[in-house]
């Protein structure tokens, strides 16, 4: 059956075709822009944000508490809440969707997943709350924060909750503390919370805050105001706090790291922890955010309702991968392979997969941002080169990676941390005007060419084994990751290791150990050799080899090596290990044809001793002569 490639099936969102708005792709959202009301449209504006938004589990559970919290309904409920997670794992994503659906209530429940929200919280409607969105990101103290001249300075976290809750009003309240940079009492904070009315506070992102007034005591007093702040909304039947907590960020000083810790602990003790990533919900995500969806394609409760062609490519590829299993990695859920497929379309599930299991621990790694911005690149790519380069790929996979994009490959550098060295690694190997991947693609038969199997083997390795840049701590591509990752119902499977064998034995930088292959930041034996074999003597390789292989066989009686003539190994009732010289190959037939006349005569006579001849024959010469 001929799949329909899945541009035909799905289009992706005009502005990521286009890439005419560089901040777009970026995936960033920026909490103070949004509480200004300057953010792009697709963040700014509440209904589109939510028809972008995929409601994960962990984006449902906070929303439906906040909303129960805030409604005062009953039974238990979280008043503070720490929002945890690497850099780009949706932590601001989770804080505009709150200040939108608080300060708009009622208003938002024609927006996707709203009915699903008061359906899980058991509310009527979502109330109209007081919202504060104070960002340490871009917290800026500038005059007033109004836009006005003559307006004193608000310089504190305290003193800007305070300007949104009450105005010039409230903000007097704590001047004196905002002026000295210290908390103010507790009584001071608590008269600025409303009673008997819904109250939200949302905090994001305090490293830059804390940063920024590093040479002060800022840390300890934002400790102490969060300490303050976070006892008074405990005791408010409806008020909630949410903290967001970078997890592990990268390159911060040990002092500030100390600071994230303690401020991580404290709201742990007075709130509860919530992780928003979730691995299985990462292609929702995706499809949300890159794709344009009509009405007639999200249901009520905002879940896509994938169209026939979708479904029956879904389908074959599950059908496939069943009966293929014997060759696939065990890890890949055989059961529910049509429901995994179906979830990712357009993509392949390992090319989602891939980040976790691989790229998860790579310090620069911004996940759910990170996979956004790689895969729009891609999709932009493949518009802007009219889908030529796709080909009819049924599905978007590792295999058709642009890395030859400069701007696709340089967010790939930048998510492995910026080596250099990649760079060098993919224009050899992969992707540039010589590069091995691309010119065996080039000479391959008809079958090979038309799939790009080099170039797609080559990419899903270089994914699967994150470039090189966790050595020592190797992480390697099994044959049958790379099967799964870019094979497919209609492309011949006794390909795949043709192709990997002619990788393996041309490119500089891929390494292959019992079937795991890798790309590393140091040049294999290919490289060397072509460096260093125009200088050495072939003779001189030659006598190496003959020499390592007598020495290999040195002191033993029951040894023939090199023999050339039938009289040269002994006809004698006993075992005999006939060693043959190095330039005759395994199974050639001029080998053959030497053997078969050894065994059978001993100089002009019959030999009678024709089963005492064990043979030792080279494989493959040439790697001899490299190693």
């Amino acid at each position: 059956m001929l799949l329909k490639p899945w541009y035909d099936v799905i289009h992706p969102r005009t502005e990521i075709c286009q890439n005419t708005t560089p901040d777009l792709l970026e995936f960033t959202v920026h909490a103070a822009q949004v509480q200004a009301g300057q953010a792009l449209e697709e963040y700014g504006q509440p209904d589109r944000f939510f028809t972008q938004t995929a409601l994960s589990k962990a984006l449902l559970h906070l929303a439906t508490d906040v909303v129960r919290r805030l409604s005062a309904a009953p039974g238990e409920t979280t008043a503070v809440v720490r929002l945890d997670g690497r850099t780009g794992e949706g932590k601001t994503h989770a804080v505009a969707l709150l200040y939108h659906l608080m300060r708009h209530g009622s208003d938002s429940h024609t927006w996707p997943g709203v009915s699903k929200m008061l359906t899980t919280a058991g509310v009527p409607t979502i109330p109209t709350a007081r919202t504060v969105l104070v960002s340490g990101t871009q917290f800026e103290p500038a005059p007033g924060n109004t836009g006005r001249r003559g307006k004193r300075t608000r310089k504190t976290l305290w003193g800007e909750m305070a300007f949104q809750l009450g105005g010039k009003a409230a903000f007097a309240t704590v001047a004196d503390a905002d002026e000295r940079l210290t908390t103010p009492d507790p009584e001071i904070i608590r008269a600025l919370l409303p009673d008997n009315a819904p109250c939200l506070i949302l905090i994001d992102d305090l490293l830059p805050y804390i940063s920024r007034y590093r040479a002060t005591d800022m840390a300890e007093q934002v400790y102490r105001f969060l300490e303050t702040l976070a006892e008074q909304v405990r005791h408010l039947t409806t008020a909630v706090l949410v903290v967001t907590v970078p997890t592990n960020p990268p390159d911060i000083p040990p002092e500030d790291r100390q600071h994230l810790d303690r401020y991580a602990t404290l709201l742990e003790q007075v709130g509860k922890p919530l992780a928003l990533a979730q691995e299985k919900e990462i292609a929702s995500i995706l499809r949300r955010r890159l794709f344009r969806w009509p009405p007639e394609a999200l249901s009520r409760e905002g879940e896509i309702l994938l169209p026939h062609d979708a479904l029956e490519t879904c389908m074959t590829y599950a059908d496939w991968v069943n009966a293929h299993r014997s060759q696939l990695p065990s890890w890949f859920p055989f059961d529910q392979a049509e429901s995994l497929f179906r979830a990712a379309y357009p993509f392949h599930p390992s090319a989602i997969s891939v980040f976790e299991r691989k790229w998860q621990s790579l310090p620069y790694f911004q996940h759910i941002r990170g996979i956004l911005r790689l895969f729009a690149l891609s999709i932009a790519n493949a518009y802007q080169e009219g889908y030529s380069r796709v080909y009819s790929d049924p599905l978007i996979g590792l295999g058709t990676a642009p890395l030859d994009n400069m701007e696709f490959r340089d967010t790939v550098l930048t998510q492995l941390g910026e080596d250099d060295r990649l760079e060098h690694v993919i224009q050899t190997d992969l992707y540039g005007r010589e590069a091995f991947a691309a010119q065996l693609d080039s000479e391959a038969s008809d079958e090979i060419k038309h799939n790009r199997l080099h170039q797609k083997a080559a990419t899903a390795i270089f994914f699967e084994s994150n470039g090189g840049v966790s050595d020592p701590v190797r992480v390697e591509a099994t044959e049958s990751e790379i099967r799964l990752a870019i094979e497919e119902p209609e492309v011949e499977t006794g390909d795949l290791e043709t192709v990997l064998a002619a990788l393996e034995a041309h490119c500089y930088y891929l390494i292959r150990e019992d079937k795991q292959y890798r790309f590393r930041l140091i040049p294999n034996l290919n490289k060397l050799v072509a460096e260093y074999s125009p200088t050495i003597d072939e003779s001189r390789i030659d006598d190496r080899i003959r020499h390592e292989i007598t020495q290999a066989f040195a002191n033993s009686s029951v040894v023939t090596l090199f023999p050339e003539h039938s009289r040269d190994i002994p006809d004698r009732p006993q075992l005999t290990l006939a060693v043959l010289a190095p330039e005759h190959m395994h199974q050639t037939p001029q080998t053959t044809q030497m053997i078969e006349a050894m065994i059978t005569t001993f100089g002009a006579k019959p030999r009678r001793f024709q089963s005492a001849i064990i043979w030792v024959v080279a494989e493959n010469p040439s790697r001899l002569h490299t190693e």
